[in-house]
This record gives C-alpha cells, structure tokens and sequence, in this order.
C-alpha cells in the first residue's frame, strides 16, 4: 500500500469469486468515470470496454 499511496491516477480494485468488486479505493473517478461508491457491487465487466473482455475473464481465470 505504501507504493500505491503516491500514485496519482491508479486504482486498487478487491474482487470476490464471483466477479463482483468488493473493495475500491484510488483514482476511480479519472479512470472508470464512477465514484468508488458507484463501483463497489457491480462486476468487473462493468468497468471494462466490450472489446476487452475476453482477455479481462481470461486472465480473471489464471488468478483463480
């Protein structure tokens, strides 16, 4: 956290098994176009463009 603490346009995102995002926290605003509050609760997919997400699940699958 500590590096993360001087970045100025990224975001650290927690997910649940499910996909759903359970934690947010950083430059959501700039990057998504959504306060945290916003994002916390919906899917990852909600968040990325439509031609991204295949590699998105894919590599959602290799972390699991």
């Amino acid at each position: 956290y500590m590096a993360f603490s001087f970045c100025t346009d990224d975001a650290l995102l927690e997910f649940k098994p499910d996909g759903d995002v359970s934690t947010v926290t950083g430059a959501t605003k700039s990057l998504f176009g959504f306060d945290s509050s916003r994002i916390v609760g919906e899917k990852f997919a909600f968040l990325a463009l439509l031609e991204g997400l295949t590699l998105i699940f894919e590599l959602m699958k290799m972390a699991a």
